[in-house]
C-alpha cells in the first residue's frame, strides 16, 4: 500500500506545513494590528510612503520612521532594514491590511518551520531520522513550531523580522550543508547571500557565527577544518554588514537612556544585574517547559531587580549551571542532547543583557530562535530517553509517541487560545494586564486605552475613567518617574473633572523630570486655556519659566494674559518684548505687541512691528487691519487705505465702509 505522508517527499512536507501553520495561526487572520505593529507599520512614516521609503529603511535607523530624531527613549539603535522593506512593499501592493500583514506571517513561519526541518534532517545522522514516528528531525520541528512562545511573534505582525532572520540562518546553513557535501560554487553563494539577508532581518542572525561551526562540531567533524574558509566568509560578511550598519546607524555611545521602561537596569549595581539575569534566565527556562502564563509585559514592576540573596536568582542560576554541564559534557562526547542545550543557552545568553542592552528585561520574542535548541533536546528526551526507562522497546515507542502527541495538543490549544487575545491592543493589554499585574508598562497601556474608550463614547460609565485612573496610579506606584503614565494621568483629571489646575500640576512634575518634553509642554498650553484663575495662570506661567524652555511662548501668553484679562498694558508690553529676545521672528509676539501699542496709541512702534509681522505671514486680516489704523492715526492715509483693503480681500466678511478711510 501506497503511504499516504511520506517525509522525505518535500510535497507532502510543504502541504503538512502549510495545514498546520494555519490550523494554529490560522485564527490571527481576523485580527487588526497590535502592540508594536504602530512602531513598524502603521505609525512608521516610511513604510506608510510604500516604494518610496524602502531607501529610507535602508539608509536609516530601523525606528527613524516612528521616533523621528527622538531615539533617546531607546538604549541602543538598531539596524534591521528587510522587514521593514516587506512592510513597505506590502503596503504599497495591498494597502494599508491587517489581513495581508497576517497571512504574510503564517506563510513566513510555515517557511521557517520547512526549512528548520530539512536542515536537520540534513545535519543530522541517519540513524536519527530513518523512522518517520521516531525521526528527530521531525519532532524536533513539530516541538519547535507547535510551541506557544511563539505567538508574540506570529500573532504580532511585527514579529516578521524574528521570522525572517532565522529563516536566513537556516536556508544559509542549509546551502553551507550543500556545499560542503557538493563543492559547487552555486550552494556556497546561496549560504552568504541568505547570511546577509539574516543579518539584515535581525542582528540575532550574528548567532549564525556560533551555531553553524559548533554543528559541525557534533555532525561533520570531517568537514570542520574544510568549512573553516567559508566560515570565514560569513565572518567576512558580517564585518561588512557592521561597516554598513555603523554608517547608517548615527548612535552616540554617551547617551543614556533614564527610563527604566527601556532601560530596566539603569538604576542596577553589578551584583542586582546580574542577579537579576539569572532570574531571567530561569523565567526563560520555565516558560519553555511550562509556557504559561504569556504576557507581552516583562516591563519593570513585572520583572524586578534582586539580589543574591533571592532565591529565584539561586535557582536560576542553579538549573543554568546544571545545563551548562550537561551541555559540556554533550560537546566533548558529541551528543544530540548536549548540542540542543548548548543551542538553548547560548542563544538565551545572547539577548540575556550581559553582552549588549536589549531595552527590556526579557520579551517572549526573544525566544524564539533559543527555542530551536529547547525543541532537539526535548524531542531527543522524548525519543531517546524516555524508551531507557522501559524494557519493553514497543512499550517505550509507544508512550513516546503518546506523550509527544500530547505535548503537541497542548501546545495547539494554548497557542490557539492565546492568539484570540491579539486580536488588538484593546483586547491584549486589557487581558495581560490581569497577569503582568504589576507591570508598569501594561497598566499606563490599560490606562489609556481605558481614557481613550471613554473619550470616544459619550455614554460611557464613569467608572470607565475611574478605572483608567486606577491602573495609572498602579503604574507610577510601580515607577514613578514613568512619564507617559504621568501624562496620561493629568489627561484623565482634565476628562474627570475639568480641573486643568489639578491636571496642570501633575504635567509640571513630567518637565521636572524631563524639562524638553514636548507633549508635557503642549498638554499644560493646553489646560492652561481652560483655567479661568487669573492669578493661578499668571503665577504658573513665572513659575514655567524657570525651566529654560518654550520662553516664547510663556511671555507671550503672559503678555495677553496682562494686556487682555488684567488691563496692565504696560507690563503686556514688557513681557511681549521679552518673548522677542528669545524669538524676534515670532509673528505671534509681534502681531500680539502690535495691538499692546495701538492700546496706547504708539502708533509708530506698532507699524514697526506690524509690518516685520506680516512680512513673516501676510494672512491674517486682524493684523492688517490694525496696521491700517496705525498708519491712518500717523497721517499715512495711502498707506492705510492699500491695508485696509487687503484685509477685506482676506476677509470678505468685514464692510469696507466700515473703515475710517
Amino acid at each position: 500500500m501506497k503511504q499516504m505522508f511520506n517525509i522525505n517527499d518535500k510535497n507532502h512536507l510543504v502541504i503538512l506545513i502549510l495545514l498546520v501553520s494555519f490550523l494554529l495561526y490560522g485564527n490571527t487572520l481576523s485580527n487588526d494590528y497590535a502592540l508594536n505593529d504602530a512602531v513598524v507599520i502603521t505609525e512608521n512614516q516610511f513604510t506608510k510612503k510604500g516604494f518610496s521609503g524602502i531607501w529610507d529603511h535602508l539608509s536609516k535607523d530601523s525606528y527613524a520612521g516612528f521616533l523621528g530624531a527622538k531615539k533617546e527613549v531607546l538604549t541602543s539603535d538598531r539596524y534591521k532594514p528587510l522587514s521593514l522593506i516587506v512592510f513597505s512593499i506590502e503596503r504599497a501592493l495591498f494597502g494599508d491590511s491587517a489581513f495581508v500583514g497576517h497571512l504574510f506571517n503564517i506563510l513566513w513561519y510555515a517557511l521557517s518551520g520547512f526549512l528548520l526541518f530539512i536542515t536537520l534532517q540534513k545535519l543530522f545522522p541517519k540513524q536519527l531520522n530513518k523512522n518517520p514516528w521516531q525521526n528527530l528531525a521531525l519532532w524536533g520541528t513539530l516541538l519547535w513550531f507547535f510551541h506557544p512562545l511563539h505567538t508574540e511573534v506570529v500573532a504580532n505582525i511585527k514579529g516578521r523580522d524574528e521570522i525572517m532572520a532565522m529563516s536566513g540562518i537556516f536556508s544559509s546553513f542549509y546551502f553551507l550543508l550543500n556545499y560542503l557535501d557538493t563543492k559547487k560554487i552555486k550552494h556556497l553563494s546561496f549560504s552568504l547571500l541568505l547570511f546577509f539577508l539574516a543579518l539584515l532581518s535581525k542582528e540575532t542572525a550574528l548567532f549564525a557565527l556560533i551555531f553553524f561551526p559548533l554543528a559541525l562540531y557534533f555532525y561533520r567533524p570531517k568537514q570542520f577544518k574544510s568549512s573553516l574558509a567559508t566560515l570565514g566568509g560569513l565572518a567576512a560578511l558580517s564585518l561588512l554588514w557592521y561597516g554598513i550598519r555603523s554608517s547608517v546607524v548615527s548612535y552616540e555611545s554617551e547617551i543614556t537612556v533614564n527610563s527604566l521602561i527601556n532601560n530596566p537596569f539603569l538604576n542596577a549595581s553589578i551584583s542586582e544585574k546580574y542577579a537579576t539575569i539569572f532570574y531571567i534566565l530561569g523565567e526563560y527556562l520555565q516558560l519553555h517547559i511550562f509556557p504559561h502564563p504569556l504576557t507581552f509585559d516583562y516591563s519593570y514592576g513585572r520583572i524586578i531587580l534582586v539580589g543574591w540573596d533571592d532565591a529565584l536568582a539561586l535557582i536560576g542560576l542553579f538549573f543554568f549551571v546544571i545545563l551548562l554541564t550537561i551541555g559540556i559534557r554533550g560537546f566533548y562526547k558529541k551528543n544530540t542532547l548536549g548540542f540542543g542545550i548548548l543551542f538553548l543557552i547560548i542563544s538565551l545568553l545572547l539577548i540575556s543583557n550581559i553582552f549588549y542592552p536589549t531595552g527590556n528585561f526579557m520579551s517572549e520574542s526573544f525566544t524564539f530562535l533559543p527555542s530551536v535548541g529547547f525543541s532537539i533536546a526535548f524531542a531527543y528526551l522524548l525519543l531517546y530517553g524516555i524508551p531507557q526507562l522501559s524494557k519493553s522497546k514497543k512499550t517505550a515507542k509507544n508512550l513516546s509517541l503518546i506523550l509527544g502527541c500530547v505535548i503537541l495538543v497542548a501546545y495547539s490549544t494554548k497557542t490557539i487560545s492565546r492568539n484570540a487575545y491579539w486580536k488588538n491592543n484593546q483586547t491584549l493589554v486589557m487581558h495581560d494586564v490581569n497577569v503582568s499585574v504589576y507591570g508598569a508598562k501594561s497598566n499606563m497601556l490599560a490606562g489609556g486605552i481605558l481614557l481613550n474608550t471613554a473619550i470616544q463614547n459619550e455614554n460611557a460609565p464613569s467608572q470607565w475613567l475611574k478605572s483608567a485612573l486606577a491602573h495609572l496610579e498602579l503604574a507610577l506606584d510601580i515607577y514613578p518617574n514613568y512619564i507617559d503614565a504621568i501624562l496620561l494621568q493629568g489627561n484623565v483629571i482634565l476628562q474627570t473633572n475639568e480641573s486643568p489646575e489639578q491636571a496642570v500640576g501633575i504635567y509640571k512634575k513630567i518637565l521636572d523630570i524631563e524639562p524638553l518634553n514636548e507633549a508635557a509642554w503642549q498638554n499644560i498650553f493646553f489646560a492652561m486655556d481652560y483655567s479661568t484663575g487669573i492669578n493661578f495662570r499668571l503665577n504658573t506661567y513665572q513659575n514655567l519659566l524657570k525651566y529654560n524652555v518654550y520662553e516664547d511662548e510663556i511671555y507671550l501668553r503672559i503678555g495677553k494674559l496682562l494686556g487682555h484679562d488684567v488691563g496692565d498694558v504696560q507690563e503686556a508690553e514688557n513681557n511681549l518684548k521679552k518673548g522677542l529676545e528669545y524669538n524676534p521672528n515670532s509673528y505671534d509676539l509681534l502681531s500680539a505687541l502690535g495691538t499692546t501699542y495701538g492700546l496706547q496709541e504708539k502708533y509708530y512702534e506698532a507699524i514697526e512691528v506690524l509690518e516685520k509681522a506680516i512680512q513673516i505671514k501676510a494672512t491674517e486680516a486682524k493684523v492688517f487691519i490694525e496696521l491700517g489704523l496705525s498708519y491712518y492715526e500717523t497721517n499715512q492715509k495711502e498707506k492705510a487705505k492699500i491695508t485696509f483693503d487687503k484685509a477685506v480681500e482676506l476677509e470678505p466678511r468685514y464692510n469696507r465702509s466700515d473703515f475710517p478711510i
